[in-house]
C-alpha cells in the first residue's frame, strides 16, 4: 500500500516548477518592457534635440533677419523731420501701436 501522505509530498515539487516557470516569464516580460521604455524614451529625447536645435537656428536667422531689415530702414531713411508726420499721423500710428494717446 501506498502512503498518502507521499502523493502529496510529490505535488510539492511540480507546484514548486510552476510558479518557478511562470515568475521566469514575468521577469522576461518586465525585462522586455523596460527595455521598450527605455527606447521611446531616447527616441524622444532624440527628437526633441533636434527641435531644439532647428528653434535655435530659426531664432538665430530671423535676429538676423531684423537687423538686416533694421538696417535698410536706417539707410533709406537715415532721419526724419517732423513735417514729415503730421499730428494724425503719429496719432494713428500710437494707435495701432497699442500706445493710449493723450489729447
Amino acid at each position: 500500500m501506498s502512503d498518502p501522505g507521499s502523493a502529496e509530498a510529490s505535488a510539492w515539487p511540480v507546484l514548486f516548477d510552476g510558479l518557478s516557470a511562470i515568475s521566469a516569464m514575468v521577469i522576461a516580460s518586465v525585462a522586455v518592457f523596460g527595455a521598450w521604455t527605455a527606447r521611446q524614451a531616447l527616441s524622444t529625447w532624440q527628437t526633441e534635440a533636434l527641435w531644439k536645435e532647428d528653434r535655435d537656428l530659426a531664432r538665430r536667422i530671423m535676429l538676423q533677419v531684423i537687423e538686416v531689415k533694421d538696417g535698410f530702414a536706417h539707410v533709406r531713411n537715415p532721419f526724419h523731420g517732423d513735417a514729415e508726420y503730421p499730428e494724425d499721423a503719429t496719432d494713428e500710428a500710437a494707435h495701432f501701436q497699442g500706445v493710449a494717446t493723450t489729447n
